[in-house]
């Protein structure tokens, strides 16, 4: 109870197998707490079509529009950015104090409520940012975070070494 908005239930309730299953191939490698997809570098033929059915339906905005949405990153003083997915973390080294920026998909809140209940992989999400950004950094891997401070302090094993 109070998980979802009637919104959400509206067009859940409304939904065929091809709304579905589009909808959840497509956010499977989303990224910030179900806020956003990574926009595909090249964004032509079915995957755009599909992305443009899922806006349509609500589900998704900015797809093909001018300017689009970007998140903004800068690497820290210290040569190092860190972008978590739970339970890994995106880590690499650069260039101190770099700015770029990621192009997304924004996730609406009817798409987001739904993606809370949908599989969902972090490494392949972060694999697709990795790729995305991966011309930003000297070194780049994907670590399993273990513990996290009170002040923000990550311990992680490393599990995939991209660059």
């Amino acid at each position: 109870p109070g998980s979802f908005s009637l919104s959400t239930l509206r067009l859940v309730s409304e939904s065929d197998n091809q709304l579905a299953s589009t909808y959840q191939n497509a956010v499977e490698k989303r990224c910030s707490e179900n806020r956003f997809l990574i926009k595909p570098g090249e964004l032509k033929g079915n995957a755009l079509l599909d992305l443009i059915f899922l806006e349509e339906m609500g589900l998704l905005q900015q797809v093909a529009g001018i300017g689009g949405l970007q998140l903004n990153q800068k690497i820290r003083e210290d040569g190092v950015w860190t972008f978590v997915e739970r339970p890994l973390v995106l880590i690499g080294k650069g260039e101190a104090n770099k700015e770029f920026s990621i192009e997304v998909i924004k996730i609406t809140r009817i798409g987001q409520e739904i993606a809370r209940i949908l599989p969902y992989d972090p490494l392949a999400s972060l694999q697709e940012i990795a790729t995305y950004i991966e011309k930003n950094f000297s070194e780049l891997s994907i670590a399993h975070i273990f513990s996290i401070s009170p002040e923000g302090n990550m311990q992680f094993n490393e599990i995939q070494k991209i660059k």
